[in-house]
């Protein structure tokens, strides 16, 4: 199996990741993943004490129902997080991006489009999936860059 080393970048302008070896370009693509990260962030953790709040509203639940909505992201996240190391090893950084968004995206639609607490739970869960793949892939692509 080949490894790409950043310390030691491919000739002909390439970086560790065959793409253009532009400093600019480098930085511009830092800004936005690293504002795609907070947002990432704000909705799965900040998101949680109100969801819970409204949560207990609709679905009639006990404070303990409600804390397990919270929970779910930070058991979803301590679960994947040395899976995604691996994932990203595996597919390669465009794939776990996709990964990412994807399975971000879409639990954030079952969590909020939801008419069942179960629904919801499973929906905070893959968005935890999501959390804690972004959260790997970023140290990734910037060791690979810098």
């Amino acid at each position: 199996m080949r490894h790409n080393n950043a310390a030691y970048p491919p000739s002909g302008g390439r970086d560790a990741y065959g793409g253009n070896d532009n400093p600019f370009k480098r930085w511009i693509l830092l800004v936005i993943l690293l504002a795609i990260y907070e947002l990432d962030n704000a909705f799965l953790l900040a998101s949680a004490s109100p969801l819970a709040e409204a949560a207990t509203l609709e679905f009639h639940l006990s404070p303990a129902a409600a804390g397990l909505i919270m929970t779910m992201v930070g058991a979803s996240l301590l679960a994947m997080s040395l899976p995604s190391g691996l994932l990203i090893r595996l597919l390669g950084v465009g794939v776990a991006g996709l990964i990412t968004a994807s399975s971000f995206l879409t639990g954030w639609m079952v969590s909020y489009l939801t008419a069942s607490y179960s629904a919801l739970l499973i929906g905070r869960a893959i968005m935890g999936i999501g959390g804690s793949i972004l959260g790997t892939l970023g140290p990734v692509l910037v060791a690979g860059w810098f």
